[in-house]
């Protein structure tokens, strides 16, 4: 298997999910987009995976590869790619799906719950950082809402997933994005501290067993399709 991760900052690194595919043994390549790196041919991959960010879809005037990143996007997910995305990731997905992304009223930042809906079995505590969310795109399922989010993910043709949340961190992920992010922590009810983030243990090893099911789930169909 091929898996192409693309990232937009290098403190929102793919973690677990690349621990995923390295225990496959595939074979992973990447485009920093953040440092000017090419986008491949599509025939170079068969699965993609798109990473988060602090920016946002609507940013184009503000990141010269952003527009490339998008008809990227869009070329795989119309080419019938399997693809995974993550925070901005998903919200690229969305869009490339015909989607609206707009702004939360208000930011989501820490450890809080996920309702099921579809593919995930139970209520699980999840790390989040994000203040927008997408609409759901034609023909796509929802997989989780929380307390002040609907859309915290989606499937589509059982072979894109899309997740506001970030259930691929570890320890040293999640203390990553608190250094880079910390301006964001400006107070609320759905935003929690750089301590209570860092002092929570308790959801790593859940989060990755979810991560794994939902991983194998998408390979599952891939490999349905094309052997």
């Amino acid at each position: 298997m091929r898996v192409h991760i693309l990232t937009h900052v290098p403190f929102e690194g793919p973690a677990n999910i690349e621990s995923y595919f390295t225990e496959k043994g595939a074979e992973i390549t990447r485009t920093s987009a953040y440092a000017g790196d090419p986008f491949p041919s599509v025939l170079d991959y068969d699965f993609l995976v798109v990473m988060g960010g602090p920016m946002g879809v609507g940013d184009e005037d503000d990141y010269s590869w952003m527009p490339a990143e998008k008809a990227f996007i869009r070329e795989a997910v119309q080419s019938g790619k399997s693809a995974i995305g993550v925070c901005l990731g998903a919200q690229f997905l969305a869009e490339s799906l015909g989607a609206a992304v707009t702004k939360m009223p208000q930011k989501e930042i820490g450890w809080f719950e996920i309702e099921p809906v579809n593919l995930i079995q139970k209520k699980q505590t999840v790390f989040h950082w994000h203040g927008e969310t997408f609409s759901l795109p034609k023909g796509a399922e929802t997989v989780a809402k929380s307390a002040i989010c609907d859309n915290q993910g989606f499937v589509f043709d059982n072979r894109i997933l899309a997740l506001q949340f970030h259930i691929e961190m570890t320890p040293d992920s999640v203390a990553a994005i608190i250094e880079h992010g910390a301006d964001e922590l400006t107070g609320g009810p759905y935003i929690q501290s750089a301590e209570e983030m860092l002092a929570e243990k308790r959801y790593y090893e859940g989060n990755k067993k979810l991560l794994w099911h939902l991983l194998d789930y998408l390979i599952e169909a891939m490999e349905a399709v094309h052997g």
